[in-house]
């Protein structure tokens, strides 16, 4: 089940090695930030809860780090049910067909990842 709710900035986990990307660009975060105070409405960022309650960011994390540089508390946030490792696997394949395209060091690091972090 997925559902769409506002969720704090501060209760995302970002430290689930669920970040696909190499490193996040500087230039996007300042264009989204940019956008944000401008008023442009994002997408909502993707996420897995797990029975912790821990949300684990798998998508969206340009647009978490310029929602916290313009001190927004929340985002809208896109959530489905599972593990940590749900993540981790859901994030390889984040931004394929749309936002940043991912450069040759990042589709590296999915295809890597994706061997070694199948969910069981």
């Amino acid at each position: 089940m997925e559902e769409n709710v506002i969720v704090p900035v501060d209760e995302i986990r970002l430290d689930g090695d669920t970040q696909p990307r190499e490193r996040l660009c500087e230039a996007i975060v300042e264009e989204y930030a940019e956008q944000i105070k401008a008023g442009i409405v994002f997408p909502p960022i993707e996420a897995v809860q797990d029975a912790e309650k821990r949300l684990w960011l798998w998508d969206g994390f340009h647009r978490v780090a310029a929602a916290k540089r313009v001190g927004h508390h929340a985002l809208l946030c896109n959530i489905r049910f599972g593990r940590q490792i749900d993540a981790q696997w859901l994030a390889l394949g984040a931004n394929a067909t749309h936002g940043l395209r991912r450069s040759n060091a990042d589709k590296r690091r999915a295809a890597t990842r994706a061997v070694l972090a199948r969910p069981d």
